[in-house]
């Protein structure tokens, strides 16, 4: 998760079933409430370490290292749902059209080792894969970043664009949906070393919610989950972490995000602040096949149960 040396060798340890809380925007929240609640279920796996860009899933290797040629399918702007104008419920995040009333979605995912292929993460991203077969999700996490770190290679990685917002050359366009989100952790271990807090983090995530809005799409920011278990761990950095999640969800309440998803409450069996056990990696920090499953269940559910 550190660009140092906290991502570990594959997981041993296997699990069961959590609960899931999903807020959408405050325009799409029920009366009283920007917080809808469903019961989700099962699996997923961890780390082993990388600091160099994985080829995303559906997306073919780059000579440099970094993903690059997307497959993920082209997708009109005009056939996206507004966050802002679309009903309650799960057609609040978006799709495109599909047949039967069934959505097909393309869906990018940025983050660090959690959802890094190289790093034994983005198992979730497979459930996802599994259960909605028409449908898309390409993998952008790369072990070691932090958000500074993501923010920066976001239009050339998700978008294959320059700072400026060009198109690289022989490059043809890419169309997501929605866009998925999960980082901080790195920056949080970073934070006596780099000077990373959570104000810094919340300007980061912000600009690619921005990236990803300007592109017509749709952004899930997913919460810090729990990591007590960490020998790096300490209370100025647990402090930071319910910050951070604090303002996802107020930045979702805002309607700043388009949706959230908590983490937490599946991956804790007791204790809020810990992975449970059958749901980490040895380190306290990563997720286990049984981490990543349930969290990938839950997304389902929540997010993604209409997919084609």
């Amino acid at each position: 998760m550190k660009p140092t040396d906290h991502e570990p060798p594959p997981p041993r340890r296997r699990g069961s079933l959590a609960w899931i809380t999903l807020a959408l925007a405050a325009s799409c929240a029920p009366s009283g409430s920007a917080v809808s609640d469903r019961a989700a279920a099962k699996d997923g796996d961890p780390p082993g370490a990388s600091s160099e860009a994985a080829a995303p899933s559906g997306v073919a290797p780059s000579l440099s290292g970094g993903p690059s040629k997307a497959v993920a399918p082209t997708v009109e702007a005009s056939a996206m749902v507004s966050a802002r104008a679309a009903p309650p419920a799960l057609a609040a995040v978006g799709a495109t059209a599909a047949p039967q009333g069934r959505r097909r979605y393309v869906v990018a995912a940025m983050g660090d080792s959690l959802t890094d292929p190289k790093s034994h993460g983005g198992k979730y991203l497979d459930v996802l894969r599994e259960r909605c077969k028409q449908s898309t999700f390409v993998s952008f996490g790369v072990g070691g970043n932090m958000t500074n770190m993501m923010r920066k290679r976001f239009l050339r990685d998700v978008y294959l664009e320059n700072d400026a917002g060009e198109r690289m050359a022989g490059e043809g366009p890419r169309a997501f949906t929605h866009v998925i989100i999960l980082g901080g952790l790195g920056d949080l271990l970073s934070n006596e070393t780099a000077g990373r807090n959570p104000k810094k983090i919340a300007d980061e995530i912000t600009k690619m919610v921005d990236m990803t809005h300007a592109h017509g799409a749709k952004a899930i920011v997913m919460t810090l989950p729990p990591w007590s278990a960490m020998r790096d761990y300490n209370e100025v950095r647990g402090r930071m972490t319910h910050e951070v999640n604090a303002w996802i969800q107020r930045s979702a309440k805002e309607g700043t995000i388009d949706a959230w998803f908590d983490t937490r409450p599946h991956l804790v069996c007791g204790d809020p602040e810990k992975l449970c056990e059958k749901f980490a990696f040895k380190d306290g920090i990563h997720w286990s096949a049984e981490g990543h499953r349930v969290i990938g269940e839950a997304l389902y559910q929540a997010l993604f149960a209409d997919c084609e």
